[in-house]
């Protein structure tokens, strides 16, 4: 199923504050960046790590710094903090990156050209992008008997205060960490192997496993890798979600 997008405008600034590029798609244009930027500088100033997001009345924003590129900030006004919206950013963030690889202290006119050719092109893609995220953790939870159902995704979002699946996406750890006390080691790899099952047979990401012996090898290989090299994991994670989510938006 895909959801309706709620994202308003789609902002991308250099960590110094220079703007890059910014439009807005369903509200009427406002000068953000200087709130960005302080935002940013408070976290930073009080060794806060860097923000995820913030809720206002009749707003929120979500905020995501690159991976690979770290100087590059990208940031949705959307009315919801949900899962969807999180996918829709760092699909955004990894063409971004791709494409402003290498990107120093000055923000120039190819700079700008170079970002606004990239989310004007893709903008329309993250639109279209289904819920493949929260249908394969739902059809994992299954597997764990129906009280896990019902009962899993409230004990997440009594933890973490937000949609657990922000928490995977953003911190793929401290998700796993909170899973394995619910769940204990062998729940969390039967959920986690299903899960890339999912995204394999279902949402056609190829994983090279020859049944699942091979798939839980693979499960915890990743599971030990993360504690080690947690940024690299994640880069890992979000191409594999951004390889899906062109195979799906491409076939529409």
């Amino acid at each position: 199923m895909v959801s309706e997008i709620d994202i308003h405008a789609i902002i991308l600034l250099h960590e110094s504050g220079l703007p890059i590029y910014r439009i807005f798609i369903s509200k009427e244009e406002i000068t953000i960046e200087p709130l960005l930027a302080a935002i940013l500088g408070l976290a930073k100033e009080m060794r806060l790590g860097d923000i995820a997001y913030a809720r206002f009345k009749d707003l929120s924003i979500i905020i995501f710094r690159g991976l690979k590129e770290p100087k590059i900030i990208l940031t949705l006004l959307a009315d919801r903090i949900d899962h969807i919206n999180y996918l829709r950013g760092i699909y955004l963030m990894n063409k971004i990156e791709r494409e402003l690889e290498g990107i120093g202290d000055i923000v120039t006119s190819e700079t700008r050209k170079k970002a606004r050719n990239v989310i004007q092109k893709y903008i329309k893609k993250i639109e279209r992008i289904p819920d493949f995220l929260g249908e394969c953790f739902e059809y994992a939870s299954e597997s764990l008997g129906e009280i896990f159902i019902r009962t899993l995704p409230i004990l997440l979002y009594k933890k973490f205060n937000e949609d657990p699946l922000n928490v995977f996406i953003r911190s793929p750890l401290k998700f796993i960490e909170e899973l394995n006390r619910i769940l204990g080691e062998t729940g969390v790899e039967q959920l986690l192997s299903i899960m890339l099952k999912c995204f394999s047979k279902k949402y056609y990401y190829p994983i090279e496993a020859n049944g699942n012996e091979d798939l839980l090898r693979i499960l915890r290989n990743i599971l030990e890798t993360i504690k080690e090299d947690r940024g690299r994991v994640i880069i890992s994670m979000h191409k594999m979600f951004e390889k899906i989510i062109d195979s799906l938006t491409s076939q529409k």
